[in-house]
């Protein structure tokens, strides 16, 4: 992007399971603002509140987190919470970083957690994971280079 605003259709937009036309910018855009066309429907809205009800009560919706840390291995039938639950990890701590208690697959911020904290918490899952089921768990999240505006890469 060239620092000006563009309005983008979702005819200009290519979503998938796991992807966005963003994750492949080399560079760093913000998203402001966006604009859905919805239709009342009384059978949306129960579905939406079971949606949200489901999430309340399996994630850490109320805690300091990003949301989930690994994509669900493809190839093994397991989801990356379960493998790090059954690996003994949840309320892990690294520092003032912790594997939720609540959701395997979300680390939270405890009190004074720094990047450090949460990168080492990271790896100690990933090794530990490797280690007990032979699975290389692979981040879900992006890093972005804290100096300028590249998104250096999906992983470290």
């Amino acid at each position: 992007m060239d620092g000006r605003l563009h309005r983008l259709n979702r005819t200009d937009l290519n979503f998938g399971y796991r992807s966005s036309p963003f994750q492949d910018m080399q560079e760093l855009a913000a998203i402001i603002a966006v604009k859905f066309k919805l239709h009342p429907s009384g059978s949306a809205k129960r579905r939406q509140y079971e949606y949200m009800e489901r999430r309340r009560i399996s994630q850490p919706v109320g805690e300091q987190s990003a949301g989930s840390v690994f994509r669900n291995p493809l190839d093994v039938g397991v989801a990356a919470a379960e493998l790090i639950e059954k690996a003994g990890l949840k309320g892990f701590r690294v520092g003032g970083a912790m594997v939720s208690k609540m959701h395997a697959n979300f680390f939270i911020n405890c009190g004074g957690s720094t990047s450090q904290d949460m990168l080492d918490l990271l790896d100690l899952v990933k090794e530990k994971v490797d280690q007990k089921f032979a699975v290389q768990l692979k981040e879900e999240i992006l890093y972005v280079h804290p100096y300028c505006n590249d998104v250096k890469s999906k992983q470290r």
